[in-house]
Formats: structure tokens, sequence, C-alpha cells
């Protein structure tokens, strides 16, 4: 019998699937469907919000190859390609009741020379200690090799680009002339590429990660010359009706900076591509979120406006997705955490942009660091072998000590 012709695999570019992780990081998913996804509803929703974040991802890339000592020319992305492309093929295979799915895209991001043979979901014969994304790159032992390959699996991971990308979407959102938006943008997403690296290597003593932080800096260093229009901008939609199954969808846009039902439905179809547990607790952070705001605030059309157009429940959703590999109980918690942060924010007069989300989920990430930190009593602990990594360690999961 003939044999089967079979068809080869689409192969994106080791620079466009970069820079579609980036994009997928806007959802805290290292994968390049999130990603297009990501693009598909900003495009949707306002082409040059898709041109803005395509620019900030490349601009922080840039940036943290200018500031963060990893060199290596052509090579810069394709070295750190093949550990986050275990984050794309492993989206293909669906877990069952662990959390978000497969190998951490991390694992042995310093010494990526092990190879996965077997299943996807098979535990690896030969890592390092597994660093899941958004946890800073691991210090390096005496030379800089390890931390300059740690920095580049990063690149390709999407963790610099992230911050770029909310950077840049932030200004072109907030700014009305877009000759001075582009021009803020592409600046703020080289600033945000640049503090993403000191900041996640601050926060990881403590067992937290950078999340948007870098991108919130950054904003918040042009946001006082441009407050009225930012704030007149993020009051859209002040006589729409309060419909919590649309805000739901308009949260998940309001996280890229855009507005509308479809551009969400775009974005949380990319999430539930990488991760449909991820994507059914963010849909429940935005609805706690977008209800306790609006119980907050009262039943006047400003604040049913902000309901609809997802401006109150976009924090609820990020903070539930950064800990759904945590469960359920902990995922909620942390929405509504981040949903109180996020009205604390409105009361002070503050833009609370993405920073309450990022606050809550370190706050809960150190919080349990330190819950299962040794204390000390009258027997030593006894010593035992530590366990491999596990293949199924969720995205953005910061596993503590033994």
């Amino acid at each position: 019998m003939p044999a089967r012709s079979r068809l080869v695999p689409l192969a994106l570019p080791v620079e466009l699937r970069t820079l579609l992780r980036g994009l997928g990081q806007v959802l805290l998913q290292p994968h390049a469907g999130t990603g297009a996804g990501v693009l598909a509803g900003l495009l949707l929703a306002d082409p040059a919000l898709g041109c803005a974040a395509l620019a900030g991802t490349a601009a922080a890339n840039i940036a943290a190859l200018l500031t963060g000592g990893a060199k290596g020319g052509s090579s810069v992305l394709g070295s750190g390609s093949r550990q986050a492309g275990m984050a794309d093929a492993n989206a293909s295979t669906r877990s069952t009741g662990t959390g978000p799915l497969g190998i951490d895209a991390a694992t042995n991001a310093a010494g990526g020379n092990a190879r996965q043979s077997g299943p996807a979901n098979a535990v690896p014969t030969k890592t390092a200690a597994a660093r899941p994304t958004h946890a800073a790159p691991r210090a390096a032992d005496g030379s800089g090799g390890d931390a300059r390959q740690t920095d580049l699996a990063d690149m390709a991971l999407g963790l610099h680009g992230y911050s770029g990308a909310l950077a840049a979407l932030a200004a072109v959102a907030l700014i009305p002339d877009r000759s001075q938006a582009f021009a803020i943008a592409l600046i703020a997403a080289m600033l945000a590429g640049a503090l993403y690296r000191p900041i996640a290597h601050g926060l990881a003593r403590r067992g937290g990660g950078a999340y948007s932080l870098p991108a919130v800096i950054a904003t918040a260093c042009w946001l006082p010359w441009f407050m009225p229009a930012a704030v007149s901008h993020a009051g859209a939609w002040p006589g729409a009706p309060a419909v919590l199954s649309g805000a739901a969808l308009a949260a998940f846009a309001q996280a890229a900076f855009a507005s509308g039902r479809l551009p969400g439905l775009f974005l949380l179809a990319g999430l539930a591509l990488a991760s449909p547990r991820a994507a059914g607790l963010g849909l429940l952070g935005a609805l706690l979120g977008s209800v306790l705001l609006l119980a907050a605030g009262g039943t006047d059309t400003r604040s049913a406006g902000a309901c609809a157009a997802g401006l109150l429940g976009y924090n609820g959703a990020l903070a539930a997705i950064a800990l759904a590999a945590r469960g359920p109980r902990i995922a909620l918690a942390g929405a509504l955490g981040a949903s109180l942060l996020h009205l604390l924010a409105l009361r002070l007069g503050l833009p609370p942009f993405s920073a309450p989300f990022a606050i809550a989920a370190n706050l809960v990430r150190i919080a349990s660091r330190e819950s299962v930190a040794p204390s000390s009593s009258a027997a030593p602990a006894t010593p035992r072998a530590p366990a491999p990594p596990l293949a199924t360690t969720p995205h953005h999961e910061l596993r503590p000590p033994r």
C-alpha cells in the first residue's frame, strides 16, 4: 500500500513566536495561540492597539537585550525558544484536574540540553529546578553563562515583551493624539522592558513575581501629564446597562486596554486554548469583581456603564487566572482581594490599571511561601532527597522550597 502523506505542521519563525508569547502573557500564558487570540481581539477593537502591542513587545525585548547583558547576535531568541516551545506544544494535550496545561515552559532554562522523551506530560529525565513563568530568573552560580541563558529563556517566554506590550497599549489607549501616543508608547515599552529584570529579581526573594508592575511603573511616569484625557477615556459608555454576562467578556478586553464583548471573547478563546481551567476561573473572577464594585458604587449610570464596559472586573479576572493553579478557593480569594484593592484605588482617586491584581497575586504567593517555611522545633527535620519537578507544574505558579 502506498504510504500516507503526512502534513507538515506549521512552523512559525522564532521571532514571531516570541512576539506572540509576549502578547499571550497579557493573559498570563506563555502560549503563541493565546497571543494570537489577544492580537485578534485587539485588531478587532482598534487596529492601532494591535500595532501598539506588537511594537511594544519588540521594543521591550530590545531594551532587555541592551540592559540585561544578554548577548549572542542572531541566536538571542533561538537559544531560548526550545524550552519555551514546550508551552505551545503542551497546550494541545489536555491536563485533567491538576491545573493549567503541561510542563512548565521554563523548566531547565539554564541548562537546556536535556531532551524530553515519551509523552508530553512525562517527567523530564534530566532537568534543573522548575522555574515557572513570572518568577524571577535564578541567580547565576558565579559565571554569567547561566544568567544569560535564563534571560534568553525569559525573553523567549515573552516575559520582557509582556511588560512592553502593556505599557504601549496603555499609552495608545489613553492618549488621544495618536502621534504622541505612539511616541510615548515606544519609550514606555522600552522602560518597562528594562525594569522587568530588577523588579522580578527583587520580588523573587520573597516568593513573588513581576506580573504587570513594570508596565504600571512605566505608565505612571507619563500619566500625570495626560491625566484628564486618561480619566475621561476610562469613563466610556456612561449610559450602558449593567449586564453582568457581557461585563465578564468585556473585562477580558479591558485587560488589554480594549473595549467590547467580541474582542473579549477572542481573548477568552485564546486563554481557553492554553488553559480551560484558568479561563473558567477568570470568568468567575470577572463576575465577582463586577458584582462587588457595582454594589459598592451604587446603581448610578456611571457605575453601571463602567460595569458593562468591563472596567470593574478585569483585575478580578487577572488575579483568578494568576492563582488558578492553587485551586478555585485561593483563585477566587485572590480575585476578591484584587477587587477590593481596585475599589480602594477608585476611592482614592487613582487609576487602578492592573496594579491591584499584581499586588493581590503577590500577597497570596508570599503568604503561601511563608506558611510553608520551616519553623523552629526541638527535633531536627529528617533530610530527604528532593523530588524531581513535576511535568504538570502550572504556568505562573511558584513552588515553595521543601
